[in-house]
């Protein structure tokens, strides 16, 4: 009696035994999968996120229409839409164009903006390229007089500071560099200058703006300048989604719809009437 009464009461506790080894074993293996979860994201989120909580800071000197000090240049513009196509906020400073090299080359600053297609690899061996170029545009040769363009180091040459010269004819030519535009047309008009070199919207834009009709306006080749970003190594998991991003700029509306507003910009300035 003894006997079947304990079998009785043990076929009672097995029911209850058996659901809480279930929910034990459950909670476990709920455990286990949570902790894969968690391990592999967090493990997912760490592989190169493109950007931080930190701006991505690029520095350069580039001047108007391009970089203005409202960040609202044709350039300013241009980057922050590119960036943007990453979710990253971009933070663009003027700098001299040897100390922005330097400092992005230190990652005192994370790039520079204002590049041509060739650096001296071993000066700054921190810094790595993005292609393609990320925008280009013409600079002219003018002058108020007939040049001898194969003879330019016989002249005294003008440029805006901080514009690159892509031109390989000036690399060994002593050239006198100037804040603004006006400061150049000025020189020009007081024969202190011979040459100057400016963007060639720029150049007919102050041939219209200023009435000067005997202004010679020579564009070369070699006067066009492809504008690259380099970027210091510490940002290198944003140099191959940036390449797609600027080759994806480059055939998208928004791109188109920016030119078409600098153009309009450019054609409503207002002129005298020359006589």
């Amino acid at each position: 009696m003894n006997t079947l009464s304990s079998i009785n009461r043990s076929r009672q506790k097995t029911p209850k035994l058996l659901a809480y080894s279930i929910i034990t074993q459950l909670a476990f293996t709920s455990f286990i999968y949570l902790s894969f979860l968690f391990s592999n994201n967090s493990q997912a989120g760490n592989i190169n996120p493109l950007c931080t909580e930190d701006d991505v800071l690029l520095g350069g000197q580039l001047s108007e229409p391009y970089h203005t000090r409202l960040r609202d240049g044709l350039v300013d513009q241009y980057l922050q839409l590119i960036f943007e196509m990453l979710n990253c906020h971009l933070k663009i400073i003027s700098l001299p164009a040897e100390r922005a090299i330097l400092e992005a080359n230190k990652g005192k600053i994370d790039g520079d903006f204002v590049l041509l297609s060739d650096i001296d690899k071993a000066s700054y061996p921190e810094l790595l390229k993005v292609t393609p170029s990320y925008f280009s545009f013409f600079m002219a040769y003018v002058s108020f007089d007939d040049i001898k363009y194969e003879e330019l180091a016989s002249y005294r040459i003008g440029v805006i500071t901080g514009m690159p010269i892509a031109a390989e004819s000036l690399s060994n030519i002593k050239v006198v560099r100037v804040k603004h535009y006006e400061q150049l047309i000025e020189l020009l008009r007081r024969k202190r200058l011979h040459v100057a070199v400016l963007p060639i919207a720029v150049a007919y834009y102050y041939k219209k703006i200023a009435c000067l009709n005997n202004l010679k306006i020579e564009v070369k080749p070699e006067l066009k300048v492809n504008l690259y970003i380099y970027l210091n190594k510490k940002r290198a998991n944003l140099v191959e989604p940036l390449s797609t991003a600027i080759s994806e700029f480059k055939h998208s509306k928004k791109y188109q719809e920016l030119v078409k507003k600098f153009l309009k910009k450019g054609l409503e300035l207002s002129a005298p009437s020359c006589e």
